[in-house]
């Protein structure tokens, strides 16, 4: 009987998990029509949920065949780290309603939490942000040398 750890390797693929979060995130964009709301040096971006929700599908569309492609090169653990850490981003500002962190009542009241709410929260999430994409292309290095290593050897 095969063990089960064998059995999860087999079934579970990262690109699998991409195409499903990307589509959960795409159909959830399509249905709130949440603006999302970027604040910049006391400037506000506003993306309409549209085009937020196309923007995220081609995202996770790219890393899906990516990693279809690479899929027997890297390790299952890594993949799994890197599909975390940039995930946890996308599903935060997906999320969460910034409209209320507008409001200059808000600050007035909760001028603690406004600061973790509009600065240190989404700033240390686009920082995991940067780290998965790094993470992202030493993967696609390591990759690469790995499939170079092991289709040019000499017998």
């Amino acid at each position: 009987m095969p063990t089960y750890d064998f059995m999860m390797k087999k079934v579970f693929k990262i690109s699998y998990l991409y195409f499903a979060t990307g589509l959960i995130l795409c159909l959830y964009s399509f249905v709130s029509q949440n603006k999302q709301v970027l604040n910049i040096e006391d400037t506000y971006y506003v993306i309409s949920g549209t085009d937020f929700a196309i923007f995220v599908s081609l995202i996770y569309l790219v890393l899906a065949v990516f990693f279809l492609v690479i899929d027997k090169l890297i390790s299952l653990k890594l993949k799994v780290f890197q599909y975390l850490m940039f995930n946890i981003p996308f599903v935060y500002f997906m999320f969460s309603d910034k409209s209320d962190f507008i409001d200059p009542v808000y600050y007035l009241m909760n001028p603690i939490a406004y600061k973790w709410n509009t600065i240190y929260i989404p700033n240390g999430l686009i920082f995991c942000f940067l780290i998965s994409i790094i993470c992202l292309f030493l993967l696609c290095g390591f990759a690469f040398w790995k499939w170079k290593n092991t289709t040019h050897q000499q017998p």
